[in-house]
Order: C-alpha cells, then structure tokens, then sequence
C-alpha cells in the first residue's frame, strides 16, 4: 500500500489534461464532419432543385409534344375519313360509268412552239373565278 502515500496530484492533473484534450479533440472533429456532412447535404439539395427545375422543363416539353401528337392524330383521322369519302365517291361515279363504252382518245397535235398539246384541253376556256389565281 506504499502507492496510496504518493503524491496523487500530478497523476490527477495528467488524467484531467487528457480527458479535457481528448473532449476538445472529439468537438472540433465532430464539428469538421458536422460541417462537411451539412456542406454535402446543401449542395446535393441544390442539385436536386436543378434537377427538379430541368425535370418539370422537359415535362413541360413532353406536354407539348403530347398536344401536338394529339393534334396530329385527329387530324390525321379527319384526312382519313375526307379520303375515304372521296374514294367511295369516286368508286359509285366509276361504277355508273358503262364499263361497255369505248374511250374515246383524243387527237394530239404540234402547237406553234413545239410541245405537244392534248386538243381537249388545247380549247378549254378560262374559268373567271381563278382567272386572278396562279395564273389560271
């Protein structure tokens, strides 16, 4: 028990000195890593605000392309259905036509420039109403 007769000052400051570093040394580090972990925390919330922003521009983007196929499509249905009208037209008017009949051919003959010219549409008179239009 000679060891309890010592002086346990000095051992007692040493241990406080210790202690007290170490506390301090675990603070500023804890507080670097704090600092660091709110430094990567900020700057991943403002890549995920850029990231939201071009988000919501090519949703935006995506919308009109959508209205624009959208548009496209009825108007591509509306052609269909002109297309089809036309042809079921045009297949009643060949189907009174009498298929019996001859096709008459008209003649063709050399105009003053040399190019040939059909005479049956050689003697067609201008029509008034496109008479302004292209050249009609």
């Amino acid at each position: 028990m000679s060891f309890i007769n010592h002086n346990v000052n000095l051992g007692l400051l040493f241990l406080i000195l210790m202690t007290t570093t170490m506390m301090v040394t675990s603070a500023v580090f804890f507080q670097v890593k704090y600092d660091q972990v709110v430094q990567e925390y900020n700057s991943q919330v403002s890549l995920m605000d850029e990231l939201a922003d071009e988000l919501q521009f090519h949703q935006s983007a995506l919308g009109k392309v959508n209205d624009a196929l959208k548009l496209a499509q009825e108007r591509e249905q509306a052609l269909r259905s002109i297309t089809a009208k036309i042809s079921s037209e045009r297949q009643k008017r060949t189907s009174r036509v009498d298929a019996s009949a001859p096709v008459v051919r008209q003649s063709v003959r050399q105009n003053p420039a040399g190019t040939e010219v059909n005479l049956a549409f050689a003697s067609r008179p201008k029509s008034s109403a496109f008479a302004g239009i292209a050249g009609f």
